[in-house]
């Protein structure tokens, strides 16, 4: 029998009106605490939790009182419009055309009075050389540590009401899994392939992502795609997503 410790450790990335509603005043706070007129968002958990999608590529520019959200267009994919996405009036998303970026952006740069623009302190170097190509020389870049991230970090009664839910769920479907012992000889897939089948049993309507199941030195890594490793006493991790977008990260010892 495999002995289980739980730790659980969460990460969110919930849509837009909630972001809006609840945490829209601080943002602002923010923002002029640092003496920026906007701030530019390129990492993807940081897009992710403004907009609650990982559809999205290239720039999310955040002013004191809209979301600019730059989304390249494409005919063969679909195209969100301002109103097919969470019908708000904050965000607003402009589609652009191949080498037509830096067009756009100077737009929202002279229709919102952008001079002193923030952006994300851990850029490489050649993603740095393009934002001072799109904005130009008489924009201000400003580096700023974990703007969104500290953001992200203060939960509304709503996220946490979502995290307990999702907590209990997992709890409940993990406690049921391994009620029964695991049989020596299986291997990280086999597991993965049976803790999948035991949830929709359970009446889980879906699964959004791939079960994560590690083993041995895998289990220090953040991402591992199951293998036919065998799976031995005291060395199991399982990460599953289930619910609303929240990511319980469960390591067991």
């Amino acid at each position: 029998m495999i002995k289980l410790k739980l730790i659980l450790n969460i990460f969110i990335a919930f849509p837009p009106d909630i972001f809006l509603c609840s945490k829209i005043k601080l943002h602002i706070k923010v923002l002029k605490e640092k003496g920026l007129d906007a701030f530019i968002v390129s990492n993807p958990f940081s897009k992710r939790y403004l907009l609650g999608t990982d559809n999205i590529t290239n720039y999310i520019v955040v002013t004191k009182n809209r979301i600019y959200v730059f989304k390249p267009f494409d005919k063969s994919k679909e195209n969100y419009s301002n109103n097919d996405y969470n019908n708000n009036n904050f965000t607003e998303f402009i589609l652009y055309k191949r080498n037509e970026l830096k067009i756009e952006l100077n737009k929202v740069i002279e229709e919102a009075n952008l001079n002193i623009i923030g952006f994300e302190s851990n850029l490489t170097y050649s993603n740095w050389l393009k934002l001072k190509f799109y904005f130009g020389k008489d924009i201000v870049l400003v580096p700023c540590d974990y703007l969104i991230e500290d953001l992200r970090a203060i939960k509304t009664t709503r996220e946490i009401k979502i995290i307990k839910e999702a907590s209990e769920i997992t709890e409940q479907l993990l406690k049921g899994f391994f009620a029964n012992k695991i049989p020596y000889g299986t291997t990280e897939i086999e597991l993965e392939k049976d803790f999948e089948k035991y949830i929709f049993k359970n009446n889980i309507e879906r699964l959004p992502f791939r079960f994560e199941v590690s083993t041995g030195k895998k289990t220090s890594l953040v991402n591992s795609t199951p293998s036919n490793n065998v799976i031995k006493p005291d060395d199991l991790r399982i990460n599953p997503r289930i619910l609303d977008n929240i990511t319980p990260n469960l390591a067991f010892s």
